[in-house]
């Protein structure tokens, strides 16, 4: 797999279901997972992600209550569970277009080229 796409969020249940889970259904690049880190305080944005799941078996898509609040603690421990060579991290209320992934995993690799070039 070559990327995990991860959504750190705390009771963004109407958006992770109307906006940000829909819009990573239609990426034209699919080899990527999602995780969510869920900092909720009740259990709807559980429900949206299994029912998703539910609804695009094609999809790998992973939830995670999380043991802490606080979005940096919740990518940092979102990363760790990553099974993706490439992370990308997005708000828990984005949409993203159909070419977010692909385009993301691009910048991703000219950005290690530069750095890499730099390295004495």
């Amino acid at each position: 797999m070559k990327i995990s796409v991860i959504i750190a969020t705390r009771n963004r249940a109407d958006a992770l279901e109307k906006i940000s889970l829909p819009s990573l259904a239609k990426q034209d690049f699919k080899d990527f997972e999602v995780i969510i880190w869920d900092a909720s305080d009740d259990d709807k944005s559980k429900i949206v992600v299994e029912n998703f799941i539910q609804s695009h078996p094609d999809m790998i898509v992973r939830y995670f209550k999380a043991p802490r609040v606080g979005s940096a603690s919740q990518r940092n421990d979102a990363v760790k569970v990553a099974r993706g060579m490439e992370n990308i991290v997005l708000l828990g209320f984005i949409q993203v277009r159909i070419d977010s992934v692909r385009y993301g995993l691009a910048c991703l690799r000219v950005l290690k080229t530069k750095v890499n070039s730099l390295r004495v």
